[in-house]
């Protein structure tokens, strides 16, 4: 029978291995490049191309022996909304 020492680190172990082997699955990106051409400020417009909708979120579940609470969130941001709102908040 195998003691319970040996048993957490064989779990550990397996965790280990499923957590790294993941990792390689995830793709390389690739560097951010910025191309500054004048100063902001020497424009008159700005145009931003329309996009489209952003969504992200988020789920937990809390509880104890009597009851489970579900809780989930979700957020929608627009990107052109964030630049548009970056420049107007420089005054720009």
């Amino acid at each position: 029978m195998i003691n319970k020492i040996t048993m957490k680190f064989f779990v550990s172990v397996l965790i280990t291995g499923i957590l790294t082997s993941c990792s390689a699955l995830i793709p390389k990106l690739n560097p951010v490049s910025i191309v500054v051409n004048e100063a902001v400020n020497k424009y008159k417009y700005v145009i931003i191309a329309p996009t489209g909708n952003l969504t992200s979120g988020t789920s937990s579940i809390y509880g104890n022996t009597y009851s489970l609470v579900g809780v989930q969130a979700n957020k929608t941001v627009n990107p052109g909304d964030v630049i548009s709102g970056i420049l107007t908040k420089k005054k720009y």
